[in-house]
């Protein structure tokens, strides 16, 4: 007797029984092409807001140098609004829709690890937060330490933060590889891992 089309399965793989019900884990890539589009959304206005308060520092010469220098208010405000950008944008997409915008490109989000459920405020919190301490304060120094550095070799002091930062992240990516549930330290952190949403 013919009972109807079974119900549509998520692609074989390794899943998490959660109050909510059975969840597919998302697997590494597709979590990596999601990271790639979340870190191109923040770079870019970023970048542009950089640019155009640079130009406001045109004035800025230095006898004997051919550019200039950007004074503490704009590397204040140019810091300032990089470290909004990285933080308020995935904390509330994470918060209120539990996906990035990369994360809906691929076909993910992140859920409480018990229950299922879209994250609290202080999930979303806390996994923004980590990942921001395990990358991006790295960078964030870096890029003060070679504000005060107008020409000449690259300070030790940014190199050494952007090496700390580089392996921070390659430490962050590839803890899914050898976690049950394809944690990252941020997930870790928040008690949250990350679904697939389509098969």
């Amino acid at each position: 007797m013919h009972l109807g089309a079974p119900a549509p399965q998520h692609a074989t793989g390794p899943s998490i029984d959660t109050a909510a019900g059975p969840a597919a884990l998302a697997g590494w890539w597709l979590r990596f092409g999601g990271y790639v589009i979340d870190g191109m959304i923040v770079a870019v206005p970023g970048f542009v807001i950089g640019v155009l308060i640079g130009l406001t520092q045109r004035n800025n010469t230095i006898p004997g140098f051919t550019g200039y220098r950007i004074d503490g208010a704009a590397q204040a405000a140019i810091v300032i609004t990089s470290v909004l950008i990285t933080l308020g944008y995935p904390y509330l997409l994470l918060r209120y829709k539990g996906q990035t915008v990369g994360m809906m490109a691929v076909g993910v989000r992140a859920v409480d690890r018990t229950s299922g459920a879209t994250l609290s405020h202080g999930q979303a919190g806390r996994r923004v937060l980590a990942f921001f301490v395990i990358f991006d304060l790295w960078q964030q120094i870096a890029t003060l330490i070679g504000y005060h550095h107008l020409y000449g070799p690259t300070p030790v002091g940014e190199t050494l933060f952007r090496l700390l930062a580089f392996a921070a992240l390659i430490t962050t990516a590839l803890w899914p590889l050898g976690n049950p549930v394809n944690q990252t330290l941020q997930d870790k952190v928040a008690d949250t891992v990350v679904v697939r949403t389509r098969p």
